[in-house]
């Protein structure tokens, strides 16, 4: 009993120490001061009357974040944008997190906010092949969202990144309601159809060399930043990630990559690719054309 009094004594938290409980929002003193003000104020101005406890401030609401930004959704109406925003789902990936599977049923359309995103397959190798990967403002998964068929390739961050999700049945019924989404979505397949025809369409008629060539200046003339030693790609371009994009070897994207260097029309950083002679590169590609349509 003697040692259970004293545990009681220590425990017992004197009303002067620190740890004192907080106030509640509508305990006076915590009002007091306010209290005290108020009455100084009415006093000034004649006022006689009683002041009740300031009500705490309302919570901060905050506006839907914008969507990333795509030709696609220029022409749609305010209103249809505030639905998107409504409906809308952000979500946040580490570095290498798979967003979705080869397989897995369509969730929604996905808009990129931050990071990056890469599609691949993998081969009857074990190898994995780049099929694209998409940048801040891009949006993607419309072709399962759409017929219902299941995730034809892998989704993965690359670096931490942030996506938003339009869900599918929601962002369906809304087309349901505005038609005029379907003219942005008709331009944004138009646009993805024509890239993938002219991949095709080079991977059938032209070697590695003016493969690649052609890859890297689109990449520089959409992601180049001008630097001093040239216009550097501001993608991370690992030598494995070339190989994929194009269904190439890494030693001969790695040989060819070289032999740029050594003429001076690019240099090789980690990770990155800087672009120091376009246009002594896009005239070779252009007698490599000439010689394959003799």
């Amino acid at each position: 009993m003697r040692a259970g009094g004293a545990w009681a004594r220590r425990s017992r938290i004197d009303p002067q120490s620190p740890l004192r409980r907080r106030p509640s929002p509508t305990d006076p003193s915590r009002c007091a001061p306010a209290l005290r003000a108020r009455a100084d104020t009415g006093a000034a101005l004649g006022h006689n009357r009683a002041h009740a406890c300031p009500p705490a401030p309302p919570p901060r609401m905050t506006e839907p974040a914008p969507l990333p930004a795509d030709p696609w959704l220029r022409d749609l109406s305010p209103e249809v944008v505030a639905h998107l925003q409504a409906m809308s789902v952000r979500r946040r990936l580490r570095d290498g997190e798979l967003l979705y599977a080869r397989g897995d049923a369509a969730e929604g359309l996905y808009g990129v906010v931050s990071g990056r995103i890469r599609l691949s397959v993998p081969t009857a190798g074990g190898r994995e092949m780049l099929i694209v990967q998409f940048e801040p403002g891009s949006w993607f998964g419309e072709v399962s969202m759409f017929d219902g068929e299941p995730r034809p390739q892998d989704a993965r961050a690359v670096g931490d990144s942030e996506i938003l999700l339009l869900p599918r049945t929601r962002f369906l019924a809304l087309l349901e309601q505005h038609p005029e989404l379907y003219r942005g979505f008709t331009r944004l397949l138009c646009r993805k159809l024509r890239t993938a025809l002219d991949y095709v369409e080079d991977a059938l008629t032209l070697p590695l060399a003016a493969r690649l060539g052609k890859r890297l200046l689109e990449l520089a003339r959409v992601y180049g930043v001008e630097r001093e030693e040239g216009r550097l790609i501001d993608l991370p371009l690992p030598q494995d990630d070339l190989a994929n994009m194009l269904g190439a070897t890494r030693q001969s994207v790695s040989k060819q990559l070289k032999a740029w260097e050594q003429r001076g029309w690019i240099a090789l950083r980690y990770r990155h690719v800087v672009m120091r002679d376009a246009q002594a590169l896009e005239r070779a590609l252009a007698r490599d054309a000439a010689r394959v349509a003799r």
